[in-house]
């Protein structure tokens, strides 16, 4: 009874991300308190079997400005994230979130002339354009669709876990792309995470490295 109560629950998680991926729920645009989210989200999933091992580090700036979006949205985008950390330290490990507020300029910019972009996927319209959120050349400074000057705010979402592989690293926002056992996940995680990210206005980056973990970053304009 207990395998087939495990086997429903995958199969139940299974769907709704194929839905979720499918068709993407309503936005609900508001102010949304981005600190609030964070500690709901890790409050929700405190409790699950693979936080036993992890030590959860926040920095969380306040006050800290809000953003508009959709906060449930926003919540599902935290889990996805934090849930593919802590699958990444099934050993332990530390799990750092911290949000702060920054101006978009050329320093800024610079800074993220390592992380990884999501190209355009397969499947995704012809009309699709993430040219903006990467340059061929990794040595180049990483351009934003943020002008200079504008007011965000950054979720940056740390694990000391295995990496992921560079040749991988191009690839994990692309629909039902895994590095997991089949058990594990569908590969539409992030895929979903980065579908509300833009919807939201904002940008998701990443950077990895094989042993010593990996790197998120959430950016949204603020509400103000």
């Amino acid at each position: 009874m207990k395998r087939i109560e495990k086997e429903i629950q995958r199969i139940n998680r299974i769907v709704r991300e194929l839905l979720d991926f499918a068709r993407p729920s309503k936005i609900e645009i508001r102010e949304v308190n981005i600190n609030k989210v964070i500690e709901s989200t890790l409050s929700l999933l405190s409790y699950q079997k693979g936080f036993k091992n992890i030590e959860t580090r926040l920095d969380l700036q306040n006050p800290l400005a809000m953003i508009k979006g959709d906060e449930s949205q926003l919540s599902q985008v935290m889990i996805n994230i934090i849930l593919n950390a802590v699958d990444a330290m099934p050993n332990g490990g530390i799990l750092k979130i911290r949000t702060e507020e920054l101006v978009a300029e050329e320093p800024v910019t610079d800074r993220f002339q390592r992380l990884h972009s999501p190209r355009r996927r397969r499947g995704d319209p012809t009309e699709s354009d993430y040219s903006h959120m990467r340059k061929p050349d990794p040595l180049s400074s990483m351009m934003t669709r943020f002008s200079a000057g504008s007011r965000l705010v950054r979720i940056r979402v740390s694990d000391t876990g295995m990496g992921i592989k560079k040749e991988d690293l191009d690839r994990i926002f692309d629909p039902f792309f895994t590095t997991k056992a089949p058990d594990k996940g569908t590969g539409l995680g992030l895929s979903i995470s980065l579908r509300i990210v833009e919807s939201m206005g904002g940008e998701i980056k990443a950077q990895s490295e094989v042993g010593k973990g990996s790197t998120f970053d959430l950016l949204f304009q603020t509400s103000e």
